[in-house]
């Protein structure tokens, strides 16, 4: 072998020999990132597995969901027209649930509710609701491409609840109304367990429509010492920012474990139009996947522990700044990281919501026991009626025919218990006046 063949073979093999120990010590360190960023977890009691915040099986004798899902494709098998009935029954319960109430859209709503599929299906859905648990078949080893279509079956089943609580309030038939409205905040609750963060939006929607009936049917009547105990069980249950930080857990368990243990000819489809020859290069670099890998989890511990903290309206701008910090190679973690403030703020929403009701139930209740609206919240047990946006008590103001009742909301600034279309500004409010019902006949 020439002398320049063997100097050329072996510059080689000194700097294939340096760029090993280079890539190894490289490779050495993003595995330290990533261990340290699995021992923080494991320090803070974050749960490590799925199976960890996954629901349990449960007999079916005891599962709510087998009773809606027969509903569901009991009703999804008869036609209305072009529809199915499952269909024309959510979109008239719709129409039926608009502010101010649809007149026309409640006759419609009444006829319909004489069916005897559809009477048959509501009172079936009510029993349902009584179950013990709630548990939905869902794989969620498959991870991005999960099926959550119960999802939205679910808050139809809560909108036709809803509208028939407020036909049965309509009809003057109260006891039932306060019932079947109980049933449509037993369902909301059911997605209480589920572990993602679209689960707990869509509770958050479940919530809200069946506040809005509780608030229409109290106008003309008010619940039973049982049904207000109920309710104020109920209530405390949705006053909890504990499923939001577990969802939160979950998104990182069920997403984000899902996604950096793929093959790289997995990943390529996920990222669709953004791929090219540099993300490659970096997706099959394993000491850059796993620093990706470990701010991903950094970032989402992170937001975890803001999840459970007070509000502040630079929540957002403080995620956003986390974001711009990650390094070119983050790929997985920008993909990945949900928006999480958008997710908080609702969630606060709701609580907010939770709590003026629990007040102004609470307050109905003193006007039928005591004549006159409470003067303030104090009658009431202020110290349980906090603003979640501020820490302070809940404003509360009597008024000729009831009274109102809100949180300062998202902007933090007193409106006046002014609502808007924008849920960044107003207030969140009950404003509840008494009126005369006028029984409907059937």
């Amino acid at each position: 072998m020439k002398p320049r063949t063997v100097k050329v073979l072996k510059r080689i093999g000194i700097t294939t020999i340096a760029l090993s120990v280079v890539y190894t010590f490289v490779l050495w360190m993003a595995g330290r990132s990533l261990h340290k960023a699995y021992a923080a977890l494991k320090a803070d009691d974050r749960p490590m597995a799925s199976l960890e915040i996954i629901p349990e099986r449960i007999p079916d004798i005891d599962n709510a969901a087998l009773i809606y899902e027969g509903v569901i494709l009991q009703l999804k098998a008869e036609a209305a027209g072009e529809q199915s009935l499952f269909e024309h029954l959510d979109e008239m319960a719709d129409k039926v649930l608009t502010d101010p109430l649809d007149a026309e859209a409640l006759e419609q709503f009444r006829q319909l509710a004489k069916d005897e599929i559809v009477l048959h299906s509501l009172t079936a859905l009510v029993r349902g609701t009584r179950k013990p648990s709630y548990w939905h078949d869902t794989n969620y080893s498959d991870g991005a491409a999960v099926l959550l279509t119960h999802l939205a079956d679910l808050k139809r089943l809560t909108r036709v609840l809803c509208a028939n609580a407020s036909l049965q309030s309509a009809n003057g038939n109260h006891d039932a109304a306060w019932e079947t409205a109980i049933a449509s905040l037993r369902m909301a609750d059911d997605l209480k367990n589920e572990p993602l963060l679209l689960n707990q939006l869509v509770r958050f929607a479940q919530h809200t429509i069946s506040i809005h009936a509780i608030h229409s049917i109290g106008a003309s009547s008010v619940p039973t010492d049982s049904q207000l105990k109920e309710l104020k069980v109920l209530l405390e249950g949705f006053d909890d920012i504990a499923p939001f930080v577990a969802a939160m857990d979950g998104e990182r368990l069920i997403f984000g474990e899902w996604a950096f243990n793929l093959k790289f000819d997995e990943i390529t489809p996920i990222l669709g139009n953004s791929h090219s020859s540099m993300l490659d290069w970096i997706l099959h670099f394993s000491p850059l996947r796993m620093r990706d890998h470990a701010a991903h989890l950094n970032l989402m511990h992170i937001q975890t522990k803001m999840a459970g903290q007070h509000y502040s309206p630079d929540d957002g701008t403080t995620v956003n700044q986390r974001l711009d910090k990650l390094p070119f190679y983050c790929i997985l973690t920008r993909l990945l990281m949900p928006a999480i403030n958008q997710v908080k703020r609702r969630y606060l929403q709701m609580i907010a919501n939770t709590r003026l009701t629990r007040a102004g139930l609470a307050a109905l209740s003193y006007r039928q026991n005591n004549g006159p609206y409470p003067s303030d919240l104090s009658a009431l047990g202020t110290e349980e009626f906090i603003d979640p946006f501020t820490q302070k008590p809940l404003v509360y103001q009597t008024t000729p025919t009831g009274f109102v009742i809100y949180s300062v909301g998202l902007n933090l600034i007193d409106d006046g218990g002014i609502t808007t279309e924008n849920s960044m500004n107003g207030d969140v409010v009950w404003r509840h006046a008494e009126k005369v019902n006028t029984a409907a006949s059937n």
